[in-house]
């Protein structure tokens, strides 16, 4: 008998730690899966921007390990990160052949405009009656910042202006307070040509590009829901017939 109760007392304690185990367990691999969750975000987000802004440009081949080691992960989640792209079509993977930088064609590039010149109008017909001021300010303060790039003694400064022209758009859109609408709009302008596209602007037709954006801007602070769709529209549409004549893209 007094042998039975310390192994009746020892069964119960390890019953006790195994419950225990079966927890710590679970967190290792809870924080296993959110580290690798963060891994893929953090390879989207920086192969997204490279796509974007020219560093990975049409046609190139993504080779997972090389991207790996550059950001310090494993393949794993830069496989992950590939599949995103290739569903946003950013990036065309194959099977056995891997991942590749989507080629636009003109005839593609002229649709993406024409889906813009429907979902885009229609966004700032929605923002200019729920846009704050400070919205507003954030478009104004852009507006500048845009007419500023084109106005450098040196050339343009296409990093500046592109990435201001993004920023402003996706204020309006964002000001639409329709997630569903901005996913739609993002999967349309979030394609890597603006930076090539400003490039290949004449001086007049930049400075018809900064007139429209004042015009959406003059729209939207006074809260006219009619003028800001057909400001936005006027924008979108002036660059369809540009995007597919004479081998050139523009916007």
């Amino acid at each position: 008998m007094t042998q039975v109760a310390p192994r009746r007392r020892a069964s119960a304690e390890a019953g006790g730690r195994a419950p225990a185990r079966r927890e710590v367990r679970d967190d290792v691999q809870a924080a296993g899966a959110e580290s690798l969750r963060t891994a893929a975000e953090r390879a989207y987000q920086d192969l997204r921007q490279r796509i974007l802004d020219g560093r990975l440009p049409s046609g190139l081949r993504i080779k997972e390990i090389e991207i790996a080691r550059d950001l310090g992960i494993s393949r794993t989640p830069v496989r992950d990160a590939l599949s995103r792209l290739n569903s946003e079509g950013l990036l065309d993977v194959r099977p056995n052949f891997g991942a590749t930088v989507v080629v636009w064609s003109e005839d593609e590039i002229a649709v993406m405009f024409r889906i813009r010149s429907m979902l885009e109008p229609f966004a700032a017909e929605v923002a200019a009656s729920a846009i704050t001021d400070d919205e507003i300010a954030e478009l104004r303060g852009l507006c500048d910042r845009m007419e500023e790039a084109v106005r450098r003694e040196r050339g343009r400064d296409l990093a500046v202006l592109s990435e201001a022209n993004a920023r402003f758009h996706k204020v309006i859109i964002d000001a639409s307070r329709s997630e569903r609408l901005a996913r739609l709009i993002t999967l349309a302008v979030d394609a890597p040509l603006t930076r090539r596209i400003f490039s290949r602007y004449s001086s007049e037709e930049i400075q018809r590009s900064m007139r429209h954006h004042r015009e959406i801007l003059d729209a939207l602070s006074h809260r006219d829901s009619a003028w800001a769709a057909s400001a936005m529209r006027t924008h979108i549409l002036s660059a369809i017939g540009r995007a597919t004549s004479s081998g050139h893209t523009r916007i």
